[in-house]
């Protein structure tokens, strides 16, 4: 790309989701992060406020658009706008995780007007590709179902070791294994020789046969494509990891991965499968896949820990915590980033990089209130796992900034390094939902075929979204089911407000609810305004609207246990949240706004201004780096204070 004759910088942007500035500068002060400490003796380190709903799809879409929310339209997982069922959000969830649901021009397609190009890789909301000149590499946010279709596995005979889980109070099901002899692998070595099959659940019978067998006084697992053995594919001690086998699940082409976690010689064994990963349809150019698989395996994307859910019940989440094969699984995914950036810089240098890590954020979730003294968990057996588990996470941070930079970089690239929140310690749960039910504002029906009580839209009077926090009233004229008339509008609204304001929890006798307010009480208007729900409402730290269940989340059916439930309790699962909380709020040393780290050309040394910016200020301030307006629809602006004169 050039301007004026002359080529422009090249523009670097390492998003790192759920990066909180004040752990980073706590971990560049242990020396954790040897290389960001030295690219930053040059730069600037600040907050920067999120948009709301502050969560990953909006923040990711205004760091790439320089647009709010009610511009760009892409609000939180679940998206139902006006005119729409209030049932759309548990079944249309990919809308939201897509680039084309944005009505702001994307950063990409700003510099392709320009005559420039750009690789966006594991960037959400990137996919599909739009926009002249862009490479794309994966870009479903994380927990979508594009790139795959299963879940990882955990195979195990006898017990497991504990895990958070078990702290928690819920039951981990693996597959479990059943050896039998495994005479037709007499060819083997070794005694006690027997051999299982390992389904990939829900694709049966797609899978693998394990032998296990003991060598030397110790257990190795053989694998093979057949119970004949016959096509062996992998021998394994505990602690091995598999390379990617190739495999056929419902007529595509893939690929997985084991790892034995532990084998003994009393029988007791765990055996880690990563999800079943296609290996071709996650680039544009679609012919980029095949190259990068076959060089350095297949794409993977934000799902960096071992997520075996612990039963249907949970969609997803680190239920079975073991920290070595985490940070294992997250530092295979930081050599393939920065293998595959540098090889596409390498092959076809580009002007932009939009980049996406997302690490930190499930750590988060899922261990950040071990590390606050009043989690009601805690233990200090756990509060020192966790503050390893951090540093080790941020040490791949680190990596990966340094692999990215020095395979990237030269004297005119301008460097970013942004989240798109960070996250409060959490451990008590609230049903928005449940709330409004008892009411008597959202109506259900018993359905006795079902087993369920189900949406009575007809006797509703509004209906919440979970994911953005919205109450929409159910307006007659607009939603299908209009049961409210327009003169009755803002009185129930106030009701609403009023009901959600002097909820008291009965376990503290505090009030969970920091803000609830009317839409354009927070000047939530613009393009996609029919996209904000007629109430907005936020919830102190400590509180959260997600307790780690599947049914959590959705509105159209609800089981008899949900519905006898108490509104508001402990969570027993979920450590950290930030979506349901204003994008300043903070608590102690935790605060949910991001970070935002500017080094290299065109930017000055800055220090720590105690100001934070704007997220929506990251795109505008990029294109001025790179010598081109920032995208059409920006709300935000450059940011003159963060530059310098090199």
């Amino acid at each position: 790309m050039r301007v004026d004759g002359q080529r422009s910088r090249r523009a670097l942007l390492i998003g790192v989701d759920g990066a909180m500035l004040s752990m980073v500068e706590r971990y560049l002060e242990a020396g954790a992060m040897p290389a960001l400490a030295g690219l930053l003796s040059g730069g600037t380190a600040m907050e920067a406020l999120p948009s709301i709903p502050v969560d990953t799809p909006t923040n990711w879409t205004t760091i790439a658009t320089g647009a709010e929310p009610v511009n760009h339209g892409i609000n939180s997982f679940i998206a139902k706008w006006a005119g729409e069922e209030f049932t759309v959000q548990d079944t249309h969830r990919a809308r939201s995780l897509q680039s084309t649901t944005s009505k702001a021009e994307l950063l990409w397609e700003t510099v392709g007007r320009h005559g420039g190009s750009s690789l966006v890789v594991n960037y959400p909301v990137g996919w599909p590709p739009k926009g002249d000149g862009v490479r794309v590499i994966g870009g479903d946010t994380p927990g979508g179902a594009i790139w795959h279709t299963t879940r990882e596995e955990l195979y195990a005979q006898g017990s497991l070791k504990e895990s958070l889980l078990e702290l928690h109070g819920v039951t981990i099901t693996p597959t479990t294994l059943s050896f039998r002899p495994a005479e037709s692998w007499a060819a083997a070595p070794g005694s006690d020789s027997c051999s299982a099959f390992l389904p990939v659940s829900g694709h049966e019978p797609a899978g693998f046969w394990a032998q296990r067998r003991i060598v030397g006084g110790h257990v190795r697992l053989a694998l093979s494509r057949d119970e004949s053995g016959e096509h062996q594919v992998a021998d394994l001690a505990p602690g091995e990891w598999s390379e990617w086998l190739p495999m056929d699940l419902d007529g595509r082409e893939s690929a997985t991965r084991f790892r034995l976690i532990r084998a003994e010689v009393s029988g007791e064994l765990e055996l880690y499968r990563t999800r079943v990963e296609p290996v071709d349809g996650y680039t544009h150019p679609a012919d980029l896949a095949a190259d990068i698989s076959s060089r350095h395996g297949p794409y993977v994307e934000g799902l960096e820990c071992p997520y075996v859910p612990a039963g249907d019940e949970r969609p997803f989440g680190p239920a079975n915590i073991n920290g070595e094969v985490m940070l294992e699984l997250a530092g295979q995914q930081v050599r393939w980033m920065t293998d595959v950036i540098c090889e596409q810089h390498e092959q076809q240098p580009f002007d932009l990089l939009m980049s996406h890590f997302h690490l930190i954020d499930y750590l988060n979730h899922t261990m950040l209130g071990y590390l606050d003294a009043d989690y009601p968990y805690a233990s200090p057996a756990y509060t020192r796992l966790a503050g390893s588990l951090y540093t080790q996470a941020y040490r791949l941070v680190d990596d990966l900034i340094a692999g990215i930079v020095r395979g990237c970089a030269d004297s005119d690239t301008s460097v970013v390094v942004v989240s798109d929140h960070a996250c409060l310690p959490c451990w008590r749960y609230v049903s928005v939902l449940d709330i409004l039910r008892r009411e008597g504002l959202v109506a259900y029906d018993w359905d006795s075929a079902a087993g369920r009580y189900v949406l009575d839209p007809a006797n509703s009077l509004v209906g919440p979204a979970l994911q953005p926090q919205h109450v929409w009233v159910n307006l007659a004229g607009r939603e299908p089911s209009g049961t409210v008339e327009p003169r009755d509008y803002e009185t129930v609204r106030q009701r609403v407000i009023d009901t959600l304001g002097s909820v008291v929890d009965p376990g503290t006798g505090e009030r969970p609810f920091e803000l609830v307010a009317r839409r354009e009480a927070l000047n939530l208007s613009g393009a996609a305004e029919d996209r904000i729900g007629d109430v907005v409402y936020f919830l102190k730290p400590t509180y959260t609207t997600w307790d780690g269940s599947r049914d959590a989340n959705l509105i159209g059916e609800l089981t008899p246990e949900r519905m006898s439930r108490d509104p508001i309790g402990l969570t027993h699962v979920v450590a950290g949240h930030h979506t349901p909380h204003l994008p300043a709020a903070r608590r102690g040393e935790f605060h949910n706004s991001a970070l935002a780290l500017w080094f290299g050309a065109g930017l000055g040394a800055h220090g720590r201004p105690a100001a934070p910016m704007h997220l929506r200020d990251v795109a505008p301030t990029l294109g001025r780096l790179l010598g081109i307006p920032g995208p059409a629809q920006a709300d935000g602006a450059v940011r003159y204070s963060l530059l310098g004169r090199n």
